[in-house]
């Protein structure tokens, strides 16, 4: 595994609980919809951490 994906699936072990977390809140607890936009942040993110490098804080 090269570092590039071993950083981006660090950052996802670290920090998708929270986003979801929050994604919860502003969706008034609709689960669904809230683990489908992580899941599409996550697959936008791969697309572009690779050329450029995974963000110091990716929740903002």
């Amino acid at each position: 595994m090269d570092s590039i994906q071993a950083d981006i699936e660090a950052a996802y072990r670290r920090e998708s609980r929270r986003v979801l977390a929050t994604l919860l809140r502003l969706l008034n607890g609709n689960f669904d919809v809230a683990e489908e936009a992580l899941q599409e942040a996550f697959v936008e993110a791969v697309k572009y951490w690779p050329e450029q490098g995974v963000p110091g804080n990716p929740r903002t």
